[in-house]
């Protein structure tokens, strides 16, 4: 048998380079297949990550349109509580009821006293003000979201606005009985209060009503608070009593049982001056170890009240190559707490932000406008339609000091009197303005003209009130010019009667006599004939005449019983007695005789007294530091952007995207709406 050339059905066995090629084939494979993975994974993080981007962005836009609906609510609430004076520009908006000069209050903890005094109102499902929040039936800490957001109480009262539970810890978390904002849910068409039935409606992304966020908020009483910007001083610096107790402003406040509550307590005061007024004290050392130059006590004096910035910004002075600093924001002043370490229950009592148009709040005083253009007497400029009246200086009276005056035709503009006579017989007479002879009555064409300020016996009429007669007004002007003179001579003021002869009113040299400037508006009250009312038509020294927004200032209508205390104590008793002072703790059963919604600054001033003290202790330590004009408020703001999930079928079913939230500081006129200032702090959590 023959063999063939090899078996039938045998296999070639395969190449090396083969084997090599599939390997290779297989690892291009698979690298390519780990690129796309990572590929897909980047992809996948960019666009969560740009998701989150995008969603905190719409967060912050919607922060910032709803403080725009929160503030344009505020001004709308000014209108519809008020009769509008629309006869010149702007409008004027006097308050319907007496209650209606503060924004209503809505949301708050009952109880007596006030548990949360700073508290103004929250976002609030069924709220029944004029204005109401829009509130749903959600809250924004008791009704989680779908991927488990919410804000705790402890992080709405991050700021300690509201008192806190636990005195004894740094911890923020608020008293038990506040209640946490409710959600405003906003949509494609804005705003509006919705419920369980609406939501499939804004779950649906080609519907109208398609939910885009929401937001809640708090507003609080800014003007409640204690601007430490210039509130309190410290022993170390040398201040006289004299100097302290007549008051007259914030940086005469007493903080010593606020941030010092027993004698083993540090002394912060020291460090907040040193480094407050670093430049001004020339302060030397470190926190808990500052020392103040030999000057320190006339620099700090200057600073009070020669202040060219009225406390908005900080003096020019340098002192080794810095001025003096200021807070700018809330947050900064509660990192400072939080270094220095004192207690933080203070904040409740501390702002950064406190503003007030240095202009009459008296209704009969805030009617007057102004018809045609004049110079006025502190050199701006009259615009027709705005407020006819700027507050007079007391200072003014340095004019007529001397008999015959320096200056007459100052005297004459500004007091409406005329030197006349020689020797014995030299004699003040009520010429009015622009008279030339001795007048019967007083000048009321002003009044409707508008061309013109009134003289200084012209506003005490007004402060009086009424039609008083030009005898009683003269008298009153006679008696507050014996009280701030050194000398010891009554003045006399000649005038006509109604038939023609001529009468003088003449002052009284009584006790307790002055005999000196007034250091507050408030000790015009010495002078017999004198009004809580005119407490707001005057003030003290000529550089308050032109300002028209000043810091360091306190609502009249506070709730807040520790910052009228702090105000109140230290205020010297009598004016025969600089040295002996009010305690803290007669100044806290005072701070509580002040209830009741008043109109003007000095408005039932008088009929307050502190035990041991005299009848005007209240309005010397009080009137120059407060304001019923001006809302100074902060508003807490938290925004969410987001969307309902797709089988919602509640409120609390939201899937939140990005989140955003800012204090908002803010300065509104009570009588125009206008907004005076304003400072936006974005919260860092």
């Amino acid at each position: 048998m023959i063999n063939g050339g090899g078996r039938a059905g045998a296999r070639c066995a395969p190449k090396p380079s083969q084997g090599a090629a599939l390997v290779v084939v297989l690892s291009v494979i698979l690298l390519l297949a780990g690129l796309v993975v990572a590929y897909l994974s980047h992809a996948m993080l960019q666009r969560r990550i740009s998701s989150q981007s995008a969603g905190q962005v719409r967060a912050d836009l919607l922060a910032r349109s709803a403080l725009s609906i929160i503030v344009g609510d505020l001004k709308r609430e000014i209108v519809l509580r008020s009769d509008a004076d629309t006869s010149g520009a702007p409008a004027i908006y006097f308050p319907k009821t007496a209650a209606a000069i503060l924004p209503e209050r809505s949301g708050n903890p009952s109880g007596s006293p006030d548990p949360a005094p700073n508290l103004i109102r929250r976002s609030v499902r069924n709220d029944p003000i004029t204005v109401p929040s829009r509130a749903s039936a959600v809250n924004s800490t008791d009704d989680i979201s779908v991927n488990g957001r919410s804000v705790g109480l402890s992080r709405w009262n991050a700021h300690y606005l509201v008192p806190k539970s636990n005195k004894l810890t740094a911890a923020s978390d608020p008293i038990d009985t506040f209640k946490a904002p409710d959600w405003v849910m906003v949509t494609r068409c804005g705003v509006a209060v919705k419920t369980d039935t609406e939501v499939a409606a804004m779950r649906d992304p080609l519907n109208g009503d398609y939910a885009i966020g929401r937001y809640a908020y708090a507003i609080y009483d800014e003007g409640s608070l204690l601007d430490l910007n210039v509130a309190g001083y410290d022993v170390a610096i040398g201040l006289s009593a004299t100097q302290t107790s007549a008051k007259g402003s914030l940086a005469f406040a007493d903080l010593k049982y606020l941030l010092c509550p027993d004698s083993s307590s540090p002394d912060w005061l020291n460090d907040i001056l040193g480094w407050r007024n670093f430049a001004t004290l020339q302060a030397r050392g470190d926190f808990g170890l500052h020392n103040f130059t030999f000057g320190a006590r006339s620099a700090y004096s200057a600073f009070v009240l020669d202040n060219p910035a009225n406390f908005l910004t900080v003096p020019q002075t340098t002192w080794k190559n810095h001025t003096d600093q200021m807070f700018t924001n809330r947050q900064e002043l509660i990192a400072f707490r939080r270094s220095l370490g004192f207690i933080s229950n203070s904040l409740t009592y501390l702002g950064t932000f406190s503003r007030e148009l240095n202009l009459p709040t008296l209704s009969r005083a805030v009617r007057l406008r102004v018809g045609k253009a004049f110079a006025r007497r502190d050199g701006s400029a009259a615009v027709p339609g705005e407020s006819l009246l700027h507050r007079f200086a007391l200072e003014r009276l340095d004019e007529m000091i001397k008999l015959p005056p320096a200056d007459p035709i100052a005297v004459q503009q500004d007091f409406g009197l005329v030197a006349t006579g020689t020797g014995e017989q030299l004699a003040w007479e009520y010429y009015g303005v622009s008279g030339t002879c001795m007048k019967s009555s007083l000048d009321t064409a002003w009044m409707v003209k508008g061309d013109r300020e009134p003289d200084f016996f012209e506003l005490i009429a007004l402060g009086m009130g009424g039609t008083p007669a030009l005898a009683d007004v003269l008298v009153a002007g006679a008696n507050i010019i014996d009280q701030y003179d050194a000398d010891k001579i009554t003045t006399r003021i000649g005038f006509l009667s109604s038939s023609g002869s001529v009468r003088y009113a003449v002052g009284t040299e009584r006790t307790p006599i002055l005999n000196r400037r007034f250091q507050s508006v408030g000790e015009l009250r010495y002078a017999a004939g004198t009004t809580d009312d005119m407490l707001d038509i005057f003030c003290v020294r000529r550089s308050e005449e032109a300002v028209r927004l000043r810091a360091g200032i306190v609502n009249r209508n506070t709730h807040n019983l520790d910052t009228l205390t702090a105000i109140l104590a230290g205020a010297y008793k009598k004016s025969s007695n600089f040295s002996t002072v009010l305690s803290g703790n007669i100044a806290l059963v005072t701070a509580k005789k002040l209830t009741g919604i008043v109109q003007s600054r000095g408005e039932g001033l008088g009929n307050i007294t502190a035990q041991t003290g005299d009848a005007v202790l209240v309005s010397r330590a009080l009137a120059d530091v407060a304001t019923t004009r001006v809302w100074n408020l902060m508003i807490d703001v938290v925004a969410q952007s987001g969307r309902f999930s797709l089988n919602a079928e509640h409120l609390n079913q939201f899937v939140v995207e990005g989140e955003s939230r800012y204090w908002l500081h803010i300065a509104l006129d009570r009588f125009t709406g206008r907004i005076l200032d304003v400072q936006s702090e974005s919260v860092h959590e």
